[in-house]
């Protein structure tokens, strides 16, 4: 699942986002080739390696992707590197650090400029990478410093998912806003509560805090130029809304949901007792959500970001699902971005991989997943619906979702629920993280 997890360790400093416009057309590798890579065209035999994270579903689709590469390139062979999210950064860092890494890495959208100096210029390698198909700000979001870092995948949304049978069994109306999950608690038992806020024991992040920021005050979290927008009294007003969400039985307290039996990996508890009623996902997770509620008994539904009384945003935000990049210490860069090409753009390999990795980016793709009535129902439905509601001025907002922040909502949240702290103490917590992450991205 595409859960944005904390990892020890990750702050890196020093480095700068600068999201430019892609302009001139992409042309040929050489120029961004440290001259190490093993041309693969003039029938030499290489292997590759390509890593990426998912559900059992993805593994699948993207194995069979593989095959049907190799077939068409026999003279490539990949070696696949693949699980769960949990851990997935981690190692890749010590792979990067090691010059370890796989030829072909899937990199989470937040993550391009911690790894900004170990990825390869692909600047220059437009031919190879399929990048006409491409629109210049789906290629600009995995530019940093004037450099094409990525190919992305997919552009994903956070949506609201719910228990659709589980609502009509208490006589609760699909929710629209915020207001309708303050009614809905007088219909429901004691210990079903209407939203879970998709915070877990091992892992917080603070997207719930900077969605209801925007729909509090219309701003995106940064400038273009990176700098904070909020003031500590936009996080304490937030901090105070979500404390209302739990004070009111809204959604299960941090304290609560620690000990509610979540195993990292496994179906949430709450989901599958059907206690939960509804979460905040990201769109890829559709498939994933669907199965579990099939599984259950009950029905999947997806509706817009919960908007607010006099709120000044829709609530829905986006990001780039990921990038597939090219480390610099890959040998076979050519054969590299010929995978990457053939698993973003070609019509095989789309409709091997279905949706499994969100509606594709690359134009060529999505047309054939459309032809071939390979996007479901539910996701047509999800896309209609953040095509329509999301809000392009937050388009930034996944950036600040970083270690740093991770670990202060932890903090935060933690020491709220718990009574270790009041909202004024953990609006400070929060602020003062993110004006550190400010100055790390200088």
């Amino acid at each position: 699942m595409a859960i944005i997890r904390k990892v020890k360790t990750m702050k890196i400093k020093g480095f700068v986002i600068s999201v430019i416009t892609v302009g001139a057309a992409l042309l040929s590798l050489s120029a961004c080739s440290n001259k190490k890579s093993t041309d693969s065209d003039n029938g030499d035999k290489v292997t590759i390696r390509m890593s990426w994270w998912g559900g059992d579903s993805r593994h699948k689709a993207m194995q069979a992707a593989i095959k049907a590469f190799e077939k068409k390139n026999p003279n490539i062979t990949v070696k696949t590197e693949f699980g769960g999210f949990d851990s997935y950064q981690e190692k890749l860092t010590t792979q990067l650090s090691g010059g370890t890494a796989p030829d072909v890495m899937r990199i989470d959208g937040n993550w391009i400029t911690t790894y900004k100096d170990q990825l390869v210029d692909m600047s220059s390698m437009g031919k190879e990478l399929g990048a006409s198909n491409f629109t210049k700000d789906k290629l600009a979001a995995a530019k940093v410093d004037g450099k094409q870092l990525g190919m992305p995948v997919s552009t994903i949304y956070r949506q609201l998912f719910v228990n659709k049978s589980a609502l009509a069994k208490y006589g609760v109306a699909e929710p629209k806003t915020w207001e309708d999950l303050f009614a809905a608690r007088s219909k429901l038992p004691n210990d079903v509560f209407p939203f879970y806020s998709y915070y877990q024991p091992k892992s917080v992040t603070s997207l719930l805090l900077l969605q209801i920021m925007a729909e509090q005050t219309g701003k995106p979290v940064g400038n273009a130029d990176n700098k904070l927008l909020y003031t500590k009294k936009d996080f304490t007003k937030a901090v105070k809304y979500y404390k209302s969400l739990v004070d009111k039985k809204i959604t299960p307290s941090k304290k609560e949901i620690d000990n509610s039996g979540i195993v990292e990996g496994a179906p949430f508890p709450g989901i599958v007792n059907q206690k939960w009623l509804s979460l905040f996902s990201w769109n890829t997770d559709i498939n994933v959500f669907a199965t579990q509620f099939e599984d259950m008994g009950a029905t999947l539904d997806i509706v817009p970001a919960l908007t607010m009384k006099n709120g000044k945003s829709t609530g829905e935000l986006s990001k780039p699902s990921a990038f597939y990049s090219i480390p610099k210490s890959s040998k076979h860069q050519q054969a590299a971005a010929k995978l990457i090409n053939f698993m973003l753009n070609d019509p095989t390999a789309a409709k091997l991989q279905k949706v499994e990795n969100g509606v594709p980016d690359s134009k060529v793709a999505r047309n054939t997943l459309e032809k071939a009535g390979l996007i479901t129902p539910l996701m047509k439905k999800s896309l209609k619906i953040a095509e329509g509601t999301v809000d392009t001025k937050m388009a930034n907002v996944y950036r600040w979702d970083q270690p740093t922040t991770m670990e202060a909502a932890s903090d935060a949240f933690t020491q709220l629920d718990y009574g270790k702290t009041d909202v004024d103490g953990a609006a400070t917590l929060l602020y003062n993280a993110f004006k550190e992450q400010e100055s790390e991205f200088k």
